[in-house]
């Protein structure tokens, strides 16, 4: 992870060493790039930094993928996140680095109004609550919106790894869901979700908190086009049978003998998008062989049995 100080910041500022700390606690290498000027040495060269100078970022940048690190991260603040984002128009489709986690509006609230506020909110101060989510709303469209234009069509999709024509949609997280009832859900997380698949034609979701009593709600968010789920108790068969025929269950992180189960509950109608990986490339053709033979592609006045195209 490298960051970028606010303006005037350096290594250590309060909010940098915060984040070298948590990224500490997940095992992760993190390190800061200084601006001119705001390191412990004088600069000496003919210029300083400014907002729209992004050379030394790209310096910084390609010194540690030279290095060998496989994943690159980024984050700035403030003038950094200028600069950074400045970097990455110059860079367009060709940005090594990988894309951000894109929350939900309201999971973007959670994490701009603490939670342990946030939550009691939904019913002491609910308007409250709307105002925030759409102001998320509007800033989450304005980012991707200027991220497809200066970058290019890029489908973000983080968890887990795929990828989809950029034309079907956006891909997000929604792991609040299995914190609040149903009504709650459609009345602050529901109207954003639509309107993001409005603007963007589709959704994708993935969602890992113990939400199973929402699908019913998740059927009401327009062209909902994947959904990913962390299957907790009672497991994959309740999202089988409420999402057969009309979105696609995008599932990875499992091993041959879990998803030859999942075909097992499979209904004629189910669609699956299996990101599976294996420890040598020759081990993946006999993988894709036994599940084309699991999952026969049918024409479409071929007799139904139970198969899975994906």
């Amino acid at each position: 992870m490298v960051m970028l100080h606010g303006l005037e910041g350096s290594a250590h500022s309060h909010y940098i060493i915060g984040l070298h700390h948590a990224f500490a606690r997940l095992d992760w290498s993190s390190a800061v790039m200084e601006f001119r000027s705001c390191g412990p040495e004088m600069n000496r060269a003919r210029r300083l930094y400014h907002s729209g100078e992004t050379s030394d970022l790209d310096l910084v940048v390609r010194h540690f993928l030279s290095r060998g690190f496989e994943e690159l991260y980024l984050v700035g603040f403030s003038l950094g996140g200028n600069v950074l984002a400045k970097w990455l128009g110059e860079l367009g489709p060709e940005a090594p680095i990988g894309v951000p986690d894109i929350q939900s509006p309201f999971d973007i609230a959670a994490i701009v109004w603490n939670k342990e506020d946030l939550f009691p909110s939904l019913i002491e101060a609910p308007e409250a609550v709307e105002g925030l989510v759409h102001k998320c709303f509007r800033l989450l469209t304005d980012f991707l919106q200027t991220f497809r234009r200066e970058i290019g069509e890029v489908n973000f999709c983080h968890c887990p790894y795929a990828w989809a024509p950029p034309e079907l949609g956006c891909w997000l997280s929604e792991d609040e869901a299995g914190s609040m009832n149903v009504g709650m859900f459609e009345r602050f997380c529901l109207p954003t979700l639509n309107a993001l698949s409005d603007t963007f034609g589709g959704l994708f979701m993935h969602c890992c908190a113990t939400a199973d009593h929402q699908y019913g709600s998740f059927g009401k968010i327009r062209n909902l086009r994947g959904l990913n789920r962390v299957f907790q108790k009672p497991g994959a068969k309740p999202a089988i049978d409420a999402f057969s025929g009309r979105t696609v269950l995008v599932q990875a992180w499992m091993d041959e003998a879990a998803l030859n189960a999942l075909l097992e509950m499979a209904h004629p109608d189910t669609r699956f998008l299996f990101n599976l990986s294996v420890e040598k490339p020759e081990q993946a053709v006999p993988l894709v062989e036994r599940l084309r033979k699991r999952c026969p592609r049918q024409a479409a006045n071929a007799p139904r049995e139970k198969a899975v195209a994906g």
